[in-house]
C-alpha cells in the first residue's frame, strides 16, 4: 500500500472516531440529549413511533431540543465519516470480488445506510423545528427508514464477517 493510501485509511478513521465521539459523548451528543429528555437519548438508533416522539419531546425545555437540533447537524457529518469508512472497509475485504452484481450489492449496503441516515436525519431535524407541531405521516416514514438503517448495519456487519473469513481462507490457501 503506497504511503498516500495509508494517510488516506488513517485520516478516514480518524473522522470516523471523531464523529463518533461527538454523536454519543460530544457537547451535543446523544448522552448530552438524554439528559433533557428523561434518558430517553435520541430516536435515530431506537424503533419509535408518533406516540413516542410526542412523549419525548414533551419532556424537553428549548434548551434541550437546541441541543437535539445540533445533534442531528453532526450526525449529518457522521453519516458522511461512517460511509467513508464502510465503503474503505469494504473495498478493503472485497477487492477480489470480480462479479459486478456481488459488488453492487457489497458496496450498495453501506451506501444505502447512508441515504436511510440522511432521510431520517433530515425528518427528524424538521419534527425539532417544527414542534410542537408533529407531521404522524412524516414520524412513521422517518421510523421506517430507521429500521432500514439499522437492517442494513447488522446486513454489513454480516458481510465484514463474511469478508474477514474469506481472507482468512484465502491467506490459508497460499
Amino acid at each position: 500500500m503506497s504511503k498516500n493510501g495509508m494517510i488516506i485509511r488513517v485520516f478516514i478513521t480518524l473522522l470516523f472516531f471523531v464523529s463518533l465521539y461527538f454523536v454519543e459523548a460530544g457537547f451535543c451528543g446523544s448522552s448530552v440529549v438524554a439528559k433533557y429528555n428523561d434518558g430517553f437519548g435520541t430516536f435515530d438508533m431506537k424503533h419509535y413511533d408518533v406516540k413516542t416522539v410526542q412523549n419525548v419531546l414533551s419532556s424537553m425545555n428549548q434548551k434541550g431540543v437546541a441541543v437535539y437540533k445540533r445533534y442531528y447537524f453532526m450526525d449529518f457529518i457522521f453519516v458522511l465519516c461512517f460511509g467513508a469508512f464502510q465503503l474503505m472497509l469494504t473495498n478493503d475485504l472485497f477487492s477480489f470480488e470480480r462479479s459486478k452484481l456481488i459488488t453492487l450489492i457489497i458496496f450498495g449496503v453501506p451506501i444505502f445506510r447512508g441515504i436511510c441516515d440522511i432521510i431520517e436525519n433530515a425528518i427528524l431535524l424538521w419534527t425539532l423545528h417544527t414542534y410542537p407541531r408533529i407531521n404522524e405521516l412524516a414520524i412513521s416514514i422517518s421510523a421506517k427508514f430507521t429500521a432500514a438503517k439499522l437492517m442494513s448495519i447488522r446486513i454489513w456487519a454480516l458481510l465484514i464477517v463474511i469478508g474477514l473469513v474469506w481472507k482468512v481462507v484465502l491467506l490459508l490457501k497460499r
